[in-house]
């Protein structure tokens, strides 16, 4: 027992201390789990008094290296490591110092090394620019065509790289054909066709995926899909009935309502039926205040004011801490219907509430000009400046 407890007492050490200059120095958290995966108390490894000889002795080193700041002579050492094999903590944790010094297109490649296609979908799920995310979800691709082709085909669809789209999403749906994502292949490929001059076959597709659904449940959700694609391409008769029947089969579903609401407005069923089913969707929502910003939004964005009004009025009264697009939404009706000191009034709540202070001042400082108040105007653009944080040179490298 003696022994034991020897033997498990410098590895809690070493990780306590690990722990307190990680907080102090604020190095990368992921060398951090990287530890606990070596030094796990099933791994028989002695920390101090660590021979040259052992297989973990130059990693051991190149963590000591990146916790004291001597990041080069860490990858120098991670470097030569996966020279001489494919060892995979060692480049991991080799990526997540090349990351750490801004080298971020060496740790996309290290990582695809080290077959991680996780840390890289979730590297590309959290990056800014297009390159990174790019390079981030195609290496994942590589590694798993079935995996990760989703988040790869996602990317390239909302980039409208249709080349490259069409010629992923065929392959693996050709290579895969028992998968699991083969659903949602088939959707991704059916939403794409439907909005790139094949709607018959998008249709198709959506048909035969709806007669192929295992559950009820699943039924209704490519139902819902297929109404949505209607929606949104204004084929408002089919998009009707798709939701009637929706709503038939689900009539407690407060969105199958608002959707229909939404259609029969747009058919030109405005204070009729429509009124109805937005009723329907208000009575039927566990979240009333929302119910009421979201038809007042839908009212807004169709020009009438004075419904959008008094819906977002309603939310207002049903949520004691609205979100702040509630304030600019409320703004901005009060704005559209020409009364500019209540649009600016609404703004200054929202600032005493402490709601997203820089948009809110942003949008205050706009309203401060369209009504000549050029004092005010430059207060608020000088809040902003004040909000804002401009990083230094190595938190700009980190974020890369």
């Amino acid at each position: 027992m003696k022994k034991q407890i020897a033997d498990v007492f410098p590895r809690i050490l070493l990780l306590s201390t690990i722990l307190v200059v990680v907080s102090f120095t604020g190095r990368n958290l992921s060398s951090l789990k990287y530890l606990r995966v070596i030094y796990s108390s099933s791994s028989g490894l002695r920390i101090f008094d660590l021979p040259a000889s052992h297989p973990r002795a130059a990693l051991w080193t190149a963590n000591m290296y990146y916790q004291i700041g001597e990041d080069q002579k860490a990858i120098d050492i991670l470097e030569r490591v996966t020279s001489l094999s494919d060892d995979l903590n060692a480049l991991y944790f080799l990526g997540v110092i090349q990351k750490s010094n801004g080298r971020v297109f060496e740790a996309l490649n290290t990582w695809a090394k080290a077959l991680d296609g996780r840390i890289l979908v979730q590297f590309g799920n959290q990056a800014r620019g297009v390159a990174k995310q790019e390079i981030a979800y195609r290496l994942a691709y590589n590694i798993d065509p079935e995996l990760y082709s989703l988040n790869y085909l996602r990317f390239l669809y909302r980039q409208e790289n249709n080349e490259q789209f069409e010629s992923v999403i065929l392959k693996v749906i050709k290579d895969y054909p028992h998968s699991a994502f083969q659903e949602q292949w088939n959707l991704l490929l059916a939403r794409y066709y439907f909005f790139h001059g094949n709607q018959e076959t998008a249709i198709t597709m959506y048909l035969n995926l709806i007669d192929m659904a295992k559950s009820r449940q699943k039924k209704h959700e490519i139902l819902a899909e297929l109404g949505k694609i209607y929606k949104m391409d204004s084929r408002w008769q089919e998009a009707r009935e798709i939701y009637a029947q929706l709503l038939k089969e689900e009539p407690n579903t407060p969105l199958y309502s608002y959707a229909l609401g939404v259609i029969l407005f747009e058919q030109g069923n405005k204070f009729g039926e429509a009124d109805r089913y937005f009723e329907k969707f208000i009575s039927l929502s566990d979240n009333k205040g929302k119910a009421y910003y979201m038809i007042g939004k839908f009212y807004y964005s169709k020009y009438e004011y004075g419904l959008a009004l008094a819906n977002v009025d309603k939310a207002f009264k049903y949520n004691s801490s609205p979100l702040f697009k509630w304030y600019i939404l409320l703004s901005n009706i009060h704005r559209d219907m020409g009364d500019i000191e209540k649009a600016i009034k609404v703004l200054i709540e929202a600032k005493q509430k402490n709601t997203n202070l820089m948009f809110v001042e942003y949008k205050l400082g706009l309203l401060y000009l369209d009504s000549e108040r050029y004092e005010d105007a430059r207060t608020s653009a000088e809040t902003i400046l004040k909000i804002m944080v401009i990083p230094d040179e190595k938190s700009l490298k980190t974020r890369q």
